[in-house]
């Protein structure tokens, strides 16, 4: 008797799904607390990208390097909920297809999961590009690093982001045809 496998796939939110918090609300509220009033004033737009930037080069103008913010992602990490990290670690020893479709950013979403040691259970990440670009700081005008682009490379980035946008559009197109599809008895899931 041939017994046919049957294919799942798993496809959760980031913040607030595998993890307890949101990301970016809690590496401002560690690392620029004073950040965080006016976060919690702002209306938020539909495209997070803008917002993000401005924060993140606002950290690092004050101070904040690039490797706080990583290491403060991978701290978040340890702090995944102990059934996030269970969920993760059983799909992956079964054989399911887990992908991460999410607001947050590749930096944001890599560096927690690494730090919690999931990296290899995720097969796709399906989310925001992100990378460090250089950006002068406000005291002395000195290079330094951070998240976000400078004033004379927004069209640059915005264009990028436009592209990037285009894939994961088409990333996520293909995603639903494929959940869509009818698989001899296989299961999907969303959590959200």
């Amino acid at each position: 008797m041939v017994t046919q496998q049957k294919e799942v796939l798993l496809v959760c939110d980031f913040d607030k799904t595998i993890s307890d918090f949101d990301a970016g609300e809690r590496l401002v509220g560690e690392l620029a607390p004073e950040l965080a009033p006016q976060l919690a004033t702002l209306q938020m737009p539909a495209n997070f990208v803008p917002l993000t930037n401005d924060v993140l080069a606002e950290m690092q103008r004050r101070g904040v390097s690039r490797d706080a913010m990583l290491a403060a992602l991978q701290r978040m990490g340890a702090e995944l909920p102990p059934a996030s990290v269970r969920m993760l670690r059983g799909a992956r020893a079964r054989g399911v297809d887990v992908k991460v479709l999410s607001d947050c950013n590749s930096v944001f979403i890599g560096h927690v999961l690494a730090g919690a040691r999931l990296h290899g259970c995720v097969q796709d990440v399906i989310t925001n590009g992100a990378s460090f670009e250089r950006v002068a700081t406000c005291a002395d005008d000195a290079v330094g690093v951070g998240l976000g682009a400078p004033a004379a490379a927004a069209e640059q980035q915005q264009q990028q982001q436009q592209r990037s946008s285009s894939h994961r559009h088409d990333e996520l197109a293909q995603l639903v045809e494929r959940l869509s599809a009818p698989r001899g008895g296989g299961a999907a899931a969303l959590v959200n």
